[in-house]
């Protein structure tokens, strides 16, 4: 990408970063001109950009550079990809070979298309999932309840709404397990309701 002098050379940018080899791509960040346009129309033509390129879309990543970045409203950040950066093997996650985890921390969730981690903070948090069938709403959950499970003395909540002859239903289950997170420091505690 080099810096535009009007419409016959194309857009008018300054490039304030870059390009630069980053990772598996190359990355830039740049601003358009005053007075035209922002950089959510550039964002909205992902598509047409990626043609010009000459990649598939997907190689394309832009996003806004905000204000606690040092960006405005015409400042864009894009990285392109060499090829399809989800086509790469899987990566393990850290709890994979974690003994115990403090589920107090932010929970490893997987990458980016840059290779960056994404964590996932669930304490204090309520989370609500939904989508399409077949989208990892599922997977999802399973994969930041198993954070909980590498701390030893824990135990996922588990009950039964079955009533024993007498009515109670907390007789008919002798295993239901209660959790209860105390404070950052410490682990999760369990106590057992009979």
């Amino acid at each position: 990408m080099k810096q535009g002098k009007g419409d016959e050379e194309g857009p008018k940018v300054t490039c304030i970063m870059g390009p630069l080899r980053e990772g598996n791509g190359w990355a830039v960040v740049f601003d358009l001109s005053r007075g035209g346009k922002t950089a959510a129309d550039v964002l909205a033509k992902r598509t047409a950009i990626a043609a010009e390129l000459g990649v598939d879309e997907i190689q394309v990543i832009m996003s806004r550079v905000r204000a606690h970045g040092g960006g405005h409203a015409g400042r864009v950040s894009m990285w392109v990809a060499d090829d399809d950066p989800y086509l790469a093997p899987p990566v393990p996650s850290p709890l994979e070979g974690m003994d115990t985890f403090s589920i107090w921390d932010a929970v490893p969730f997987g990458q980016d298309a840059r290779g960056n981690r994404v964590s996932v903070p669930v304490v204090w948090q309520s989370m609500f999932f939904g989508g399409l069938p077949r989208r990892g709403k599922t997977f999802t959950q399973r994969l930041l309840t198993a954070a909980g499970l590498p701390t030893p003395p824990t135990r996922p909540p588990a009950s039964s709404r079955a009533r024993s002859a007498s009515g109670s239903a907390a007789a008919a289950s002798p295993t239901t397990a209660v959790t209860t997170l105390t404070e950052p420091s410490s682990t999760c505690t369990n106590s057992s309701l009979m």
